[in-house]
Protein backbone atom coordinates (compact mmCIF):
# COMPACT_ATOMS: atom_id res chain seq x y z
CA UNK A 1 0.00 0.00 0.00
CA UNK A 2 2.42 2.17 0.79
CA UNK A 3 4.90 1.43 -2.38
CA UNK A 4 1.45 2.05 -4.18
CA UNK A 5 1.05 5.28 -2.64
CA UNK A 6 4.75 6.59 -3.56
CA UNK A 7 4.55 5.49 -6.89
CA UNK A 8 1.16 7.87 -7.59
CA UNK A 9 2.98 10.81 -5.72
CA UNK A 10 6.01 10.36 -7.81
CA UNK A 11 3.65 10.27 -11.08
CA UNK A 12 2.25 13.61 -9.81
CA UNK A 13 4.97 15.19 -9.47
CA UNK A 14 6.77 14.15 -12.87
CA UNK A 15 3.46 15.15 -14.15
CA UNK A 16 3.84 18.69 -12.23
CA UNK A 17 6.86 19.47 -13.20
CA UNK A 18 6.75 18.65 -16.77
CA UNK A 19 3.60 21.40 -16.70
CA UNK A 20 5.71 23.87 -15.23
CA UNK A 21 8.25 23.40 -17.77
CA UNK A 22 5.91 23.31 -20.38
CA UNK A 23 4.36 26.87 -19.16
CA UNK A 24 7.80 28.03 -19.00
CA UNK A 25 8.87 26.95 -22.36
CA UNK A 26 5.48 28.16 -23.85
CA UNK A 27 6.10 31.78 -22.18
CA UNK A 28 9.81 31.94 -23.34
CA UNK A 29 8.24 31.30 -26.61
CA UNK A 30 6.19 34.25 -26.89
CA UNK A 31 8.41 36.76 -25.32
CA UNK A 32 11.13 35.13 -28.58
CA UNK A 33 8.08 35.86 -31.18
CA UNK A 34 8.71 38.49 -33.93
CA UNK A 35 6.53 41.48 -34.24
CA UNK A 36 5.05 42.95 -36.94
CA UNK A 37 4.62 46.83 -36.81
CA UNK A 38 2.12 48.54 -39.40
CA UNK A 39 1.71 52.26 -40.04
CA UNK A 40 -1.02 52.95 -42.50
CA UNK A 41 -1.91 56.08 -44.53
CA UNK A 42 1.99 57.17 -45.81
CA UNK A 43 1.78 59.76 -48.31
CA UNK A 44 3.81 58.96 -51.47
CA UNK A 45 5.53 61.65 -53.34
CA UNK A 46 8.34 62.16 -56.20
CA UNK A 47 11.75 62.72 -54.72
CA UNK A 48 11.92 65.10 -57.19
CA UNK A 49 9.01 67.93 -58.20
CA UNK A 50 10.71 70.93 -59.58
CA UNK A 51 9.82 73.84 -60.88
CA UNK A 52 11.97 75.12 -63.74
CA UNK A 53 13.49 78.59 -64.27
CA UNK A 54 15.72 80.50 -66.60
CA UNK A 55 18.54 82.91 -64.75
CA UNK A 56 17.63 85.71 -67.28
CA UNK A 57 14.92 87.46 -67.49
CA UNK A 58 13.49 88.00 -71.20
CA UNK A 59 11.54 86.66 -73.95
CA UNK A 60 10.70 82.93 -74.65
CA UNK A 61 12.31 81.95 -77.50
CA UNK A 62 11.44 78.18 -78.33
CA UNK A 63 9.51 75.09 -75.83
CA UNK A 64 11.19 71.87 -76.67
CA UNK A 65 9.18 69.63 -75.06
CA UNK A 66 5.46 69.21 -74.30
CA UNK A 67 3.31 68.09 -70.98
CA UNK A 68 3.56 64.70 -70.37
CA UNK A 69 7.35 64.23 -72.14
CA UNK A 70 9.93 61.87 -70.71
CA UNK A 71 13.02 63.84 -70.08
CA UNK A 72 16.65 62.74 -69.33
CA UNK A 73 18.96 64.50 -67.29
CA UNK A 74 20.82 67.28 -69.70
CA UNK A 75 17.97 67.33 -71.67
CA UNK A 76 17.25 70.92 -73.14
CA UNK A 77 13.67 71.83 -72.62
CA UNK A 78 13.25 75.47 -73.31
CA UNK A 79 15.26 78.72 -74.67
CA UNK A 80 14.94 82.50 -73.89
CA UNK A 81 15.73 85.12 -76.60
CA UNK A 82 19.54 85.78 -76.32
CA UNK A 83 20.68 86.93 -79.88
CA UNK A 84 22.40 89.91 -78.57
CA UNK A 85 24.31 87.78 -75.70
CA UNK A 86 25.20 85.17 -78.57
CA UNK A 87 26.89 88.07 -80.79
CA UNK A 88 29.01 88.80 -77.55
CA UNK A 89 29.88 85.46 -77.32
CA UNK A 90 30.42 85.16 -81.17
CA UNK A 91 33.05 88.13 -80.51
CA UNK A 92 34.77 86.79 -77.20
CA UNK A 93 35.44 83.75 -79.44
CA UNK A 94 37.15 85.06 -81.97
CA UNK A 95 39.39 87.27 -79.76
CA UNK A 96 39.88 84.39 -77.84
CA UNK A 97 41.11 82.29 -80.41
CA UNK A 98 43.72 85.49 -81.86
CA UNK A 99 47.16 84.62 -80.52
CA UNK A 100 48.53 86.77 -83.50
CA UNK A 101 50.09 89.24 -80.67
CA UNK A 102 51.59 86.63 -78.75
CA UNK A 103 53.60 85.06 -81.91
CA UNK A 104 54.28 88.78 -82.92
CA UNK A 105 55.92 89.96 -79.70
CA UNK A 106 57.88 86.89 -79.26
CA UNK A 107 59.13 87.19 -83.34
CA UNK A 108 60.00 91.11 -82.59
CA UNK A 109 61.51 89.64 -78.97
CA UNK A 110 63.87 87.27 -81.20
CA UNK A 111 65.00 90.36 -83.18
CA UNK A 112 66.01 92.48 -80.36
CA UNK A 113 68.06 89.94 -78.73
CA UNK A 114 70.01 88.63 -82.36
CA UNK A 115 70.71 92.67 -82.69
CA UNK A 116 71.90 93.05 -78.67
CA UNK A 117 74.26 90.08 -78.88
CA UNK A 118 75.59 90.80 -82.34
CA UNK A 119 76.61 94.33 -81.30
CA UNK A 120 78.41 92.75 -78.23
CA UNK A 121 80.12 90.45 -80.43
CA UNK A 122 81.47 93.34 -82.68
CA UNK A 123 82.39 95.36 -79.80
CA UNK A 124 84.50 91.98 -78.36
CA UNK A 125 86.23 91.80 -81.68
CA UNK A 126 86.75 95.58 -81.90
CA UNK A 127 86.62 97.58 -78.57
CA UNK A 128 84.55 100.71 -78.70
CA UNK A 129 82.67 99.63 -82.10
CA UNK A 130 79.66 100.37 -80.38
CA UNK A 131 78.78 102.83 -78.07
CA UNK A 132 78.11 102.69 -74.46
CA UNK A 133 75.19 103.86 -74.36
CA UNK A 134 74.09 102.34 -77.38
CA UNK A 135 74.77 98.93 -76.24
CA UNK A 136 72.34 99.99 -73.20
CA UNK A 137 69.43 100.82 -75.17
CA UNK A 138 69.47 97.22 -76.81
CA UNK A 139 69.41 95.29 -73.59
CA UNK A 140 66.46 97.72 -72.30
CA UNK A 141 64.90 97.11 -76.12
CA UNK A 142 65.86 93.09 -75.55
CA UNK A 143 63.98 93.36 -71.97
CA UNK A 144 61.25 95.29 -73.05
CA UNK A 145 60.18 92.98 -76.03
CA UNK A 146 60.53 90.16 -73.57
CA UNK A 147 57.88 91.97 -71.22
CA UNK A 148 55.94 92.29 -74.48
CA UNK A 149 55.39 88.60 -74.58
CA UNK A 150 54.37 88.51 -70.88
CA UNK A 151 51.78 91.37 -71.88
CA UNK A 152 50.24 89.50 -75.18
CA UNK A 153 49.64 86.12 -73.25
CA UNK A 154 48.00 87.84 -70.20
CA UNK A 155 45.57 89.56 -72.91
CA UNK A 156 45.22 85.99 -74.67
CA UNK A 157 44.45 84.54 -71.24
CA UNK A 158 41.54 87.65 -70.33
CA UNK A 159 40.08 87.12 -73.93
CA UNK A 160 39.68 83.37 -72.94
CA UNK A 161 38.04 84.20 -69.84
CA UNK A 162 35.49 86.85 -71.19
CA UNK A 163 35.00 84.42 -73.91
CA UNK A 164 33.85 82.01 -71.09
CA UNK A 165 31.86 84.27 -69.26
CA UNK A 166 30.01 85.17 -72.66
CA UNK A 167 29.42 81.31 -73.24
CA UNK A 168 28.00 80.85 -69.31
CA UNK A 169 25.50 84.15 -69.98
CA UNK A 170 24.46 82.27 -73.14
CA UNK A 171 23.84 79.40 -71.39
CA UNK A 172 22.20 80.77 -68.87
CA UNK A 173 19.23 81.82 -71.01
CA UNK A 174 18.95 77.84 -71.53
CA UNK A 175 16.17 75.54 -69.16
CA UNK A 176 18.21 71.71 -68.78
CA UNK A 177 16.39 69.29 -67.42
CA UNK A 178 18.67 69.06 -63.93
CA UNK A 179 17.81 65.20 -63.72
CA UNK A 180 15.14 62.55 -65.03
CA UNK A 181 11.59 63.35 -64.97
CA UNK A 182 8.33 63.82 -66.71
CA UNK A 183 7.05 66.95 -67.56
CA UNK A 184 3.94 67.69 -65.90
CA UNK A 185 3.05 72.07 -66.79
CA UNK A 186 4.25 74.78 -68.47
CA UNK A 187 3.66 78.16 -67.32
CA UNK A 188 4.94 79.69 -70.49
CA UNK A 189 4.44 79.72 -74.77
CA UNK A 190 6.80 80.69 -77.08
CA UNK A 191 6.60 84.76 -77.58
CA UNK A 192 6.04 85.49 -74.01
CA UNK A 193 7.65 87.20 -70.96
CA UNK A 194 9.59 86.15 -68.26
CA UNK A 195 11.12 87.60 -65.27
CA UNK A 196 14.37 86.46 -63.45
CA UNK A 197 13.26 83.52 -61.13
CA UNK A 198 9.81 82.86 -63.00
CA UNK A 199 8.46 79.25 -63.22
CA UNK A 200 8.19 78.37 -66.79
CA UNK A 201 7.88 74.27 -66.65
CA UNK A 202 7.68 71.53 -63.38
CA UNK A 203 9.30 68.27 -63.89
CA UNK A 204 8.52 65.34 -61.85
CA UNK A 205 10.96 62.43 -61.07
CA UNK A 206 8.89 58.81 -60.07
CA UNK A 207 11.69 56.71 -60.47
CA UNK A 208 12.10 57.60 -57.13
CA UNK A 209 9.64 58.57 -54.80
CA UNK A 210 9.68 58.91 -50.42
CA UNK A 211 7.03 57.87 -48.48
CA UNK A 212 6.70 59.68 -45.12
CA UNK A 213 5.51 57.06 -42.24
CA UNK A 214 4.01 58.83 -39.10
CA UNK A 215 5.27 56.31 -36.39
CA UNK A 216 4.52 56.06 -32.73
CA UNK A 217 6.78 56.90 -30.24
CA UNK A 218 6.78 53.31 -28.52
CA UNK A 219 7.85 51.60 -32.45
CA UNK A 220 10.71 54.25 -32.83
CA UNK A 221 13.42 52.20 -31.18
CA UNK A 222 12.35 49.31 -33.78
CA UNK A 223 13.09 51.34 -36.78
CA UNK A 224 17.04 52.60 -37.52
CA UNK A 225 18.75 54.51 -40.96
CA UNK A 226 18.76 51.94 -43.80
CA UNK A 227 16.36 49.53 -42.81
CA UNK A 228 14.12 47.76 -44.73
CA UNK A 229 10.06 48.20 -44.85
CA UNK A 230 7.51 46.76 -47.13
CA UNK A 231 5.25 48.45 -48.65
CA UNK A 232 1.86 47.90 -49.63
CA UNK A 233 0.09 50.43 -51.98
CA UNK A 234 -3.90 51.36 -51.30
CA UNK A 235 -4.30 52.46 -54.92
CA UNK A 236 -1.71 50.46 -57.34
CA UNK A 237 -0.14 52.15 -60.24
CA UNK A 238 -3.30 51.78 -62.76
CA UNK A 239 -0.13 50.66 -65.85
CA UNK A 240 1.91 48.24 -62.72
CA UNK A 241 2.14 44.68 -63.22
CA UNK A 242 2.47 43.24 -59.79
CA UNK A 243 2.33 39.31 -60.02
CA UNK A 244 4.42 38.23 -57.22
CA UNK A 245 6.31 41.24 -56.30
CA UNK A 246 6.81 42.59 -53.13
CA UNK A 247 7.83 46.18 -52.77
CA UNK A 248 10.36 47.31 -50.34
CA UNK A 249 12.12 50.64 -49.37
CA UNK A 250 15.11 52.26 -47.51
CA UNK A 251 14.16 54.14 -44.56
CA UNK A 252 16.53 57.32 -45.37
CA UNK A 253 15.53 60.03 -42.58
CA UNK A 254 14.31 59.49 -38.77
CA UNK A 255 12.84 62.84 -37.18
CA UNK A 256 14.70 63.45 -33.68
CA UNK A 257 11.65 65.77 -33.28
CA UNK A 258 8.17 64.38 -32.15
CA UNK A 259 4.71 65.86 -32.49
CA UNK A 260 3.66 66.75 -28.93
CA UNK A 261 0.21 66.47 -29.82
CA UNK A 262 0.15 63.53 -32.06
CA UNK A 263 2.86 61.32 -29.83
CA UNK A 264 4.61 60.57 -33.41
CA UNK A 265 7.70 61.36 -35.22
CA UNK A 266 8.35 61.46 -39.26
CA UNK A 267 10.04 59.04 -40.74
CA UNK A 268 10.80 58.72 -44.88
CA UNK A 269 11.38 55.91 -46.87
CA UNK A 270 12.68 56.01 -50.04
CA UNK A 271 11.55 53.65 -53.02
CA UNK A 272 13.13 52.17 -56.24
CA UNK A 273 10.07 52.99 -58.40
CA UNK A 274 11.66 52.94 -61.61
CA UNK A 275 8.59 50.07 -62.71
CA UNK A 276 5.81 52.59 -61.89
CA UNK A 277 4.79 50.08 -59.06
CA UNK A 278 3.78 53.14 -56.90
CA UNK A 279 1.51 55.82 -57.85
CA UNK A 280 2.75 59.96 -56.50
CA UNK A 281 -0.16 61.26 -54.44
CA UNK A 282 -1.65 58.73 -52.84
CA UNK A 283 -1.15 56.42 -49.91
CA UNK A 284 0.52 53.07 -48.87
CA UNK A 285 0.92 51.09 -45.34
CA UNK A 286 4.09 50.24 -44.98
CA UNK A 287 5.23 47.10 -42.30
CA UNK A 288 8.72 45.95 -40.78
CA UNK A 289 9.44 43.29 -38.25
CA UNK A 290 11.47 44.08 -34.84
CA UNK A 291 13.70 41.20 -34.14
CA UNK A 292 12.97 39.71 -30.72
CA UNK A 293 15.14 41.01 -27.92
CA UNK A 294 17.37 38.04 -25.72
CA UNK A 295 15.79 37.10 -22.49
CA UNK A 296 18.68 37.18 -19.85
CA UNK A 297 16.65 35.80 -17.50
CA UNK A 298 15.79 33.13 -18.88
CA UNK A 299 18.97 32.49 -19.74
CA UNK A 300 20.45 32.70 -16.46
CA UNK A 301 17.75 30.26 -15.16
CA UNK A 302 18.60 27.94 -18.10
CA UNK A 303 22.07 27.48 -17.02
CA UNK A 304 21.40 27.38 -13.33
CA UNK A 305 19.02 24.55 -14.14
Amino acid sequence: MHRRLSTTCAALLCLTAGLVFSQSASSRSAKSRTIVHQVPECQIMPADDLELASGQSGIVLKVHVREGDRVKRGTLLAELDCRVQQATLATAQKEASNNVSVRFAKAAAAVADTEYELNLLANKRRAKTVSRMEIEKLRLEKNRSILEIEVSEHELEVSRLRRDEAQTLVESYRIVAPSTGVVTKLFKAPGEAMQTGEALLQCVNTEVVHITAEVEIKHLASLRQGQTVTVFPDQPHPSAQYEDVLITGTVFFISPAVDPHMKKASVLIEVDNQADWLLAGTFATIEWTEEPKADSSATVQQEQD
